[in-house]
């Protein structure tokens, strides 16, 4: 069973393995990431790095962008070792690398780069049965049409103007609506798509009543 696992699933589950006889002392080393951490910084390897044969970055500078990223939507990091471990697993083809000097060398990956655009998965679109058992090749595509009744709705919820799905799930996560704890709340959150005004990201006044 375990030869069938790819190298990403290989190693959560090597995370999940002990490590030896447990101390007090270790049982707070924080060795054994929960998983949720492990989620979400592989989705954010995911959609801010990519895989380029001719360039290398710094270990710390890839590092220090995830765990800004983290910080800023209050979310837990994973320690530098099981971060670099997993983005080699999620990307197997990159190399560590020593650059420079002895005494002025810099820790590097080679193979990989930061995306120009950042990608995130799509956010499922909204069916209803009768669209998707229909056999009707004329018939309406009812997904655009719900999206915007719903942003059309949460406009006038929230006196805010919201052009996509999208945009609302930013303000609803981070207006404290929904938990921004959760793989999918974390996955809209790391698109840095530069159309999101600033105004959606303000908090409302009141929430619900």
């Amino acid at each position: 069973k375990v030869n069938a696992l790819n190298d990403v699933e290989k190693f959560l589950l090597y995370l999940q393995l002990p490590t030896g006889i447990s101390t007090p002392s270790s049982s707070h080393s924080g060795s054994l990431a929960p998983k949720t951490e492990q989620m979400h910084a592989e989705t954010w390897i995911r959609s801010h790095l990519e895989e380029d044969p001719d360039t290398c970055m710094p270990k710390s500078e890839i590092y220090d962008d995830y765990k800004m990223f983290c910080e800023r939507h209050k979310n837990k990091w994973l320690n530098i070792g099981d971060f670099n471990r997993l983005l080699k697993a999620t990307f197997p083809q990159v190399k560590a690398r020593r650059l420079g000097n002895r005494g002025q060398s810099r820790y590097c990956f080679s193979g990989i780069r930061a995306r120009g655009h950042m990608t995130v998965p799509s956010l499922p679109l909204i069916h209803t049965t009768e669209v998707a058992d229909s056999e009707d090749e004329d018939s309406l595509d009812v997904s655009p049409a719900a999206s915007n009744v719903i942003c059309q709705w949460a406009s006038k919820l929230f006196s805010q103007p919201f052009t996509s799905i999208a945009l609302l799930g930013k303000y609803l996560i981070a207006n404290n609506y929904v938990s921004s704890n959760s793989l999918n709340a974390f996955t809209v959150l790391a698109d840095h798509s530069p159309d999101t005004p600033d105004s959606q990201a303000e908090p409302a006044e009141g929430g619900f009543a």
